[in-house]
């Protein structure tokens, strides 16, 4: 059985603050500018998301014109 999206969803979001917790104790950040590079990491992150979202709508579109070629053969 596949891991449910939802705990993988938790485990990644745990890993994540650990980490960043992690790294600003290591290097000594403080929140305040931690906040401005999650600014820039979550712009990064909504880039990447709207392309990999168009690229499916793309394919999504060559799979149903697919289909609707080979039904008219």
């Amino acid at each position: 059985m596949n891991k449910p999206i939802q705990l993988t969803i938790e485990e990644v979001r745990s890993n994540l603050i650990e980490y960043i917790n992690n790294v600003c104790s290591k290097e000594n950040i403080d929140y305040y500018f931690l906040e401005i590079i999650m600014k820039d990491i979550y712009n990064e992150i909504s880039l990447k998301k709207n392309n990999q979202l168009e690229l499916m709508k793309k394919e999504y579109q060559k799979s149903m014109e697919e289909v609707k070629n080979d039904g008219n053969e």
